[in-house]
C-alpha cells in the first residue's frame, strides 16, 4: 500500500462514515479482491469467491468424516467454551493442529478500535439482538443459495436448534470482550467453521441439493460474504433508518469486530470490505441483487416464525414474528417469504418502536446512568432467548455427520 499502514488508510477513506451514501470504489466487488494479509487489500489475481471455499477446513473435514471421528471430536469440544481454554486432550492431531491455527487472532486487530466496539455492545448490543433476531437470520430464507444449503443440511430438520445456533454465534460475536480470554467468540467461530466444513462434504452427496444448486458445493467465500452483509451490513442499515446515531469510535469498533469475525470464520481477508462505504456497495452488488423467493426459503421462513409454538401456541409470537420482520425489511422481502402483512401490530410498531429509539438513545446520551446497566439487561435478554431456543440444554455448534434425515 505504498508505504500507508491500514490504520492510516482506513482514517483517509473514513471508516465508518454513518451519513455517507456508497461512493465509487471502483472494482472493489466481491470478484475483484487480490490475496492480502488485511482486510481490503486488493488486486487482480485473486482467485473468484463464488468458486472459492475453505482450502484448510475442507480437506480436513472430509478425512473427519470419512474415517467417522466426528462423533468423539463434537464430545471432546462440548465443554471448549472459552478463548483462552486450552484444548482438550484425545483430538486427533490434524485437528488440534488446524483448530490451534484457526484460534489465533489476525495480527491486524486493533484492540484501540475494538475498545470502540465494547462500548456499543456495552450500550446497544440490544439493536443488534433485534435486528438479527427478526430480520438477519430470516433474511436466509430470501438468499437462494443459503435457503436450499439449510433445508437440505442436518439443519433443515429442526430450525429452532439450527437458529439457536446462529444466534449463539452471534450473541458472542456481539459481547462485550468478545475475543479477549474470557470471551466465546473464537472458540464458536472455529466451531462453526469446522461445521462448515462438512457441510461441503456432506451436502454435495444430497440427491435432493444438488437437484437445485448451482455450485459443486455450497458456503462459498462469496455465500458467506452474503451472509456477513446480512448480520453487519444490514444491521447498519437498519440502525441508520431507525435514527440511531453512533458516535465515530462505535462506528469504526462495530466494523473492525465484524471484519475479525469474517477472518474467524474463514473469510479471506481480501474479501472482507476494510470501510462501510465499501461495504455499502458490496451489499448493493451481492446481496441485493441475488436475494429471490425460493420453495425451501418459503418453507424456512414459516418454520422461523413457529419458533414461539411451544410458548404461545403461536398465537401471538407469530404474528408478532411476522410483523416485526415486514417492518424491518419491507414488504417485498416478506412477501418473497409468503409471510401475510400484520396491519395493526406493523401500525403500532411504525408509531411506537422509533419512539422507543428516541427515548432509549436521548437517555443514553444525556444521563448519568451507568452504561453496564444497559449491558445487564440485553445481556439477560439474550441469555433467555437463547435459553428458550435451546430448551433449556447447553447449545453445542457440532460438526453433523449427515443431511437432513427428513429427506432421504
Amino acid at each position: 500500500m505504498n508505504g500507508i499502514s491500514r490504520r492510516d488508510a482506513l482514517r483517509a477513506a473514513g471508516v465508518g462514515a454513518a451519513g455517507a451514501g456508497a461512493v465509487a470504489l471502483g472494482a472493489s466487488s466481491l470478484g475483484a479482491g487480490g490475496a492480502a494479509a488485511e482486510p481490503g487489500i486488493r488486486a487482480t489475481s485473486t482467485a473468484d469467491p463464488r468458486h472459492t471455499w475453505d482450502d484448510e477446513a475442507d480437506p480436513l473435514m472430509a478425512d473427519v468424516l470419512e474415517r467417522g471421528d466426528a462423533p468423539r471430536i463434537n464430545r471432546l469440544l462440548e465443554d471448549w467454551t472459552f478463548n483462552a481454554q486450552p484444548l482438550p486432550d484425545g483430538l486427533p492431531k490434524d485437528v488440534r493442529d488446524f483448530i490451534e491455527h484457526a484460534r489465533r487472532l489476525p495480527p491486524w486487530m486493533d484492540q484501540r478500535l475494538m475498545k470502540g466496539a465494547d462500548a456499543f455492545y456495552t450500550t446497544r448490543s440490544l439493536y443488534l439482538s433485534m435486528i438479527i433476531g427478526f430480520s438477519g437470520g430470516v433474511m436466509m430464507s430470501v438468499i437462494p443459495r443459503e435457503s436450499r444449503a439449510v433445508y437440505w443440511s442436518v439443519g433443515g430438520s429442526n430450525m429452532k436448534d439450527r437458529i439457536a445456533k446462529t444466534y449463539r454465534l452471534v450473541y458472542d460475536q456481539i459481547a462485550v470482550g468478545a475475543y479477549g480470554p474470557n470471551g466465546r467468540a473464537a472458540t464458536t467461530a472455529v466451531k462453526v467453521r469446522l461445521t462448515h466444513g462438512a457441510v461441503r462434504h456432506l451436502l454435495p452427496q444430497s440427491p435432493h441439493w444438488r437437484k437445485t444448486a448451482d455450485q459443486k458445493a455450497p458456503i462459498s467465500q462469496a455465500d458467506m460474504m452474503v451472509t456477513w452483509h446480512t448480520l453487519a451490513t444490514m444491521g447498519m442499515r437498519i440502525m441508520r433508518n431507525w435514527g440511531v446515531h453512533l458516535p465515530q469510535d462505535e462506528v469504526d469498533g462495530l466494523l473492525h469486530s465484524w471484519q475479525v469475525n469474517g477472518h474467524m470464520l474463514g473469510i479471506r481477508d481480501e474479501y472482507i470490505p476494510a470501510t462501510w462505504d465499501e461495504a455499502e456497495l458490496q451489499a448493493q452488488r451481492d446481496l441485493d441483487t441475488i436475494m429471490g423467493p425460493t420453495p425451501e426459503g418459503v418453507k424456512i421462513a414459516s418454520m422461523l416464525m413457529d419458533l414461539g409454538r411451544s410458548a404461545d401456541g403461536t398465537l401471538v409470537s407469530r404474528p408478532s414474528l411476522e410483523a416485526f420482520t415486514r417492518y424491518s425489511l419491507g414488504d417485498k422481502l416478506t412477501d418473497w417469504m409468503q409471510l401475510p402483512p400484520q396491519p395493526v401490530l406493523q401500525a403500532l410498531l411504525a408509531a411506537g418502536w422509533p419512539t422507543y429509539v428516541a427515548i432509549r438513545e436521548g437517555v443514553l446520551t444525556q444521563t448519568a446512568m451507568p452504561p453496564e446497566i444497559y449491558h445487564q439487561f440485553d445481556q439477560l435478554a439474550n441469555t433467555l432467548e437463547l435459553v428458550y431456543l435451546g430448551e433449556f440444554r447447553p447449545i453445542h455448534i457440532a460438526i453433523p455427520t449427515t443431511n437432513n434425515p427428513n429427506h432421504g
